[in-house]
């Protein structure tokens, strides 16, 4: 039985969003394997999250408990993200980024002086938006940063991708980076292929797509992995659970049926070894049953 995903209303505001904001704040001052890049992430953690940064070394020894290696898998996805906009910005002189489900990431403001080639797009509901804008308007450190990025609202309940990419005259002959991060497990399958192919039928020119996924086992009820339980329960209690997953040896086949191909796909232990070996030791461990995949339109 396929399960679905809550009916957003634009106005929404998605507490894991905050979560994802409070993780990476709590690393951000941290050194070694351990820094989280994100160091404008704490001017976006909302209430009730907040109250996590006032003691940080109790916070991190109470998230591990709680939702193990959840915090440094929020680490390794921001740094692989971050890569991929930078390595792009850096191989086209002009060129596009597209943020799908931005949320309270800071990645443009973070990278927009520093790549004034790339225009920024962030997509998410209105009340996202609204709530990110605010607190950049109110800053005036942000609010100098917020150059070259646009803020695009969007309902998939109401709008397709397409439409919106139209209506907003985003450049479909522009080579194009799309970052899809923390979102993918918490829509329908059936989206997660219309935006994909969405983004495949609109883009003419270079194409690339990177995101995160949770494996289907896990969201099928196979709660044995590391962190799996207790993940769950979490996101049940903000009702926010995972829906959608796809097993790593099955992406290929999953994005080929798509147009696309893959150029990396990295399950959790190899997640481990890229962002944590040290000494021949893998350093921190992380949730069992997420992986993350960049792949081209063939």
């Amino acid at each position: 039985m396929n399960k679905a995903a809550p009916k957003r209303q634009e106005s929404d505001f998605i507490q894991s969003a905050s979560v994802t904001a409070m993780m990476r704040a709590l690393l951000a001052e941290e050194n070694d394997l351990t820094k989280n890049p994100d160091y404008l992430a704490k001017h976006f953690v909302s209430e009730p999250w907040r109250q996590y940064l006032d003691q940080p070394v109790q916070s991190k020894s109470a998230l591990q408990k709680r939702v193990p290696g959840g915090i440094y898998y929020h680490l390794v996805r921001t740094k692989k993200m971050d890569n991929a906009f930078v390595s792009w910005a850096k191989k086209y002189n002009e060129c596009q980024i597209v943020i799908l489900g931005a949320g309270l990431d800071s990645r443009g403001l973070r990278f927009a002086q520093e790549y004034p080639n790339a225009k920024i797009y962030e997509y998410d509901l209105k009340g996202m938006l609204d709530y990110k804008i605010d607190i950049i308007n109110s800053n005036e450190s942000l609010a100098k940063l917020n150059g070259n990025i646009d803020y695009m609202p969007i309902n998939f309940h109401e709008e397709t991708l397409i439409d919106s990419m139209i209506t907003n005259h985003i450049d479909r002959s522009k080579n194009t980076l799309v970052i899809w991060e923390g979102v993918s497990y918490f829509l329908e399958e059936q989206v997660v292929k219309s935006t994909l192919s969405d983004l495949h039928k609109f883009f003419k020119s270079k194409l690339r797509v990177i995101f995160d996924y949770a494996y289907k086992d896990y969201v099928d009820g196979d709660l044995n992995s590391y962190g799996a339980k207790e993940l769950a329960h979490e996101l049940e209690k903000i009702g926010e659970p995972h829906i959608f997953g796809l097993n790593p040896d099955d992406v290929p086949d999953f994005l080929d049926g798509l147009g696309y191909a893959v150029n990396n796909n990295s399950p959790s232990f190899l997640l481990e070894k890229e962002f944590f070996l040290k000494n021949d030791q893998i350093q921190h461990k992380l949730p069992a049953f997420h992986g993350i995949v960049d792949c081209d339109k063939k």
